[in-house]
């Protein structure tokens, strides 16, 4: 029976100390992005046709995109949340290993 009680006193106590940590699990606010948000000060943004379905058959999609001026390094250490889908890299029994974020489907 002592071990019983030992075990419901642990679990008594780990559920109090749930409900009074809530705050600090979430920790920091996050700042929201838009794929926008990520070009450097006074660069384009992507042509139109980049958006669209495009004709593989026609020139090169990435002869189309402008030259980039440079990355944004003011998000660097900040916590962000971007909107995107995930699209697999590689993956092993466990689940996905490396991925990449991209605007749309």
């Amino acid at each position: 029976m002592g071990i019983a009680s030992l075990n419901r006193r642990q679990i008594l106590t780990a559920l109090t100390a749930s409900l009074l940590t809530p705050q600090m699990a979430f920790g920091d606010e996050y700042i929201d992005l838009e794929w926008a948000d990520l070009l450097p000060v006074g660069d384009t943004t992507l042509p139109p046709e980049l958006f669209s379905l495009t004709d593989h058959s026609k020139t090169n999609p990435s002869s189309q995109q402008p030259i980039s001026n440079g990355v944004r390094k003011d998000w660097n250490g900040q916590i962000v949340r971007l909107p995107g889908f995930i699209v697999p890299l590689d993956h092993s029994g466990t689940g996905v290993t490396a991925f990449i974020l991209v605007p749309f489907v």
